[in-house]
């Protein structure tokens, strides 16, 4: 029994090393921001951009190629200038309102105990045009060869015929900001 609480003491204090040694590109938000995510069933519509603001949709496709067992990646924390936007699940999206003008976006993926994924961060520029609707996706691969699975991903502009595809077959993910200190 001793065993197994030093061996939790041990791998919790290296959890909370790595979380707090990650830096994040300064278009992200603070580090220590923490989301409550849950999907839901989407309508599969995009809503116009609001009066004098641009729509962003970022979505979170995750594609498996061959024999698995797993659902998905970690959860997805997006930031822009410095400020988070949101969160999504794997397989899912969320759209925010946005003004127009030049924006730098973060994207980072939660790792094991909520820390930060370091091969799971990428960014990207978008120069929002008032009336216009831009769609972001985040898409990880698995694919599984011979009892290994290799991941990849890429973060970019999607065509808009591939974002509203997207939106119909995606889940929607609704968060909430956690108070500090509550994960």
């Amino acid at each position: 029994m001793k065993h197994k609480l030093v061996l939790f003491a041990c791998i919790f204090t290296l959890a909370s090393v790595a979380r707090a040694s990650t830096v994040l590109p300064d278009s992200c938000g603070d580090a220590k921001t923490n989301f409550t995510i849950e999907k839901k069933k989407s309508d599969g519509k995009v809503p116009a951009p609001a009066e004098g603001k641009a729509l962003l949709v970022l979505e979170y496709p995750v594609i498996w190629t061959g024999v698995h067992l797993g659902t998905g990646g970690g959860d997805l924390r997006v930031g822009m200038d410095g400020a988070w936007l949101g969160a999504a699940q794997s397989n899912s999206y969320f759209t925010v309102q946005i003004d127009p003008g030049e924006h730098h976006l973060c994207v980072t993926e939660a790792g094991a105990f909520g820390g930060v994924k370091k091969d799971g961060i990428a960014m990207a520029k978008v120069n929002a045009e008032a009336g216009k609707t831009y769609f972001y996706q985040y898409k990880l691969t698995f694919q599984v060869q011979n009892k290994a699975t290799a991941r990849t991903f890429n973060f970019a502009l999607a065509d808009e015929d591939e974002g509203r595809f997207q939106v119909k077959s995606l889940k929607r993910s609704e968060f909430t900001k956690d108070a500090p200190g509550t994960n």
